[in-house]
């Protein structure tokens, strides 16, 4: 895959999640899991290659907080400012690998905690007042004894900055000769799927 063809295949598959993302008659799961999933995919393609939890926790950190910087500066509850961390026990190992939001147990073994990221849809941020990567549940919120310190995620809103990355991403391959031959890499040692055989 040349960096062309990547740059409209994925403006396209995040152009399709967006549109999902934004039907109030698709209220779903698959949402988060598809989100999860395409994050994880991003990861690799700047890097070239699969770098585990550090590429991952890289990429937060120098990608998606350029998009919004509470990716890195959120601080839960308890004081912990880790969520790259986080993401990558509960979005990957949590929902991606188990659609759930509890960490598989590797992920648990490298600090991951149950719940610490949930998520809710457009619909229910604005009844609530409440917004993205905000500290869930708020004072004077009762929320299920399950969740007591966590990043409230907005399905809508995840997806925007996921947008905006992958824009951010091929603007800077455009000028990038390493991030070109990153992306041109993974792309072609394990091309994504574009729904045909």
């Amino acid at each position: 895959m040349t960096l062309d063809q990547a740059k409209i295949y994925f403006t396209n598959r995040i152009g399709e999640l967006t549109q999902l993302s934004r039907d109030r008659n698709f209220v779903t799961p698959w949402i988060y899991v598809t989100a999860s999933a395409f994050l994880d995919y991003l990861t690799k393609i700047v890097n070239g290659r699969d770098r585990g939890r550090m590429g991952y926790k890289d990429f937060i950190e120098d990608y998606l907080s350029v998009i919004n910087p509470a990716y890195k500066t959120f601080t839960y509850q308890n004081g912990n400012a880790d969520l790259p961390d986080q993401m990558y026990h509960v979005l990957r190992g949590g929902i991606f690998h188990n659609i759930s939001f509890i960490p598989d147990g590797e992920s648990r073994s490298y600090g991951g905690r149950d719940r610490s990221i949930v998520f809710c849809h457009g619909e229910e941020r604005d009844r609530a007042g409440w917004h993205h990567l905000m500290s869930y549940p708020p004072p004077g919120y009762t929320a299920p004894p399950t969740v007591t310190d966590a990043a409230l995620f907005v399905a809508e809103d995840f997806v925007d900055d996921l947008e905006k990355v992958v824009h951010q991403i091929f603007h800077l391959a455009s000028t990038s000769a390493s991030l070109k031959t990153n992306i041109e890499a993974w792309t072609n040692d394990h091309p994504p799927i574009d729904g045909k055989l």
